[in-house]
Formats: structure tokens, sequence, C-alpha cells
């Protein structure tokens, strides 16, 4: 099955796990995991970023917009 992105505006198509060809019970055990091993980066990524947790370089300047990071989904 192919799925592709709705007109600007129009909802996304929602099927079930089944619907989508996904056997339901090994997907809840993926999102499990992903839940339970979420990256312990903070959710402000710009701060992130601008604290120098990454190696320094003389063009490391944030030019673009940064949007909070957000849960596992």
């Amino acid at each position: 099955m192919s799925i592709f992105p709705p007109p600007d505006g129009q909802p996304w198509p929602q099927l079930s796990p089944a619907e989508a060809g996904f056997d339901p019970h090994r997907l809840a055990e993926a999102t499990n995991f992903a839940l339970a091993h979420e990256t312990p980066w903070p959710r402000d990524l710009r701060a992130h970023l601008e604290d120098g947790f990454f190696e320094r370089a003389d063009d490391r300047a944030v030019i673009g917009p940064i949007a909070p990071r957000g849960g596992p989904n």
C-alpha cells in the first residue's frame, strides 16, 4: 500500500496497524522500545547547539530556524 502526503491542510489517512501491513503486537513492542530508549538530548536543540555540545568550528553559527525536539513518535 502506498500512502502519499495529502494536499495542504488535509488530514493524513488513518489506518490500523493491520491495515497498514504491520503486526500490531510487534509494532507495540517497537513503540515501547523506542519510548524506553529515548535520546538523552534536551528538547531545546538550539541551546544544545549554542552551548557547544559539538566540536567547535569557525562556521558553526545556526543560520536557520530550529524547532524544539518532540518526543518519540
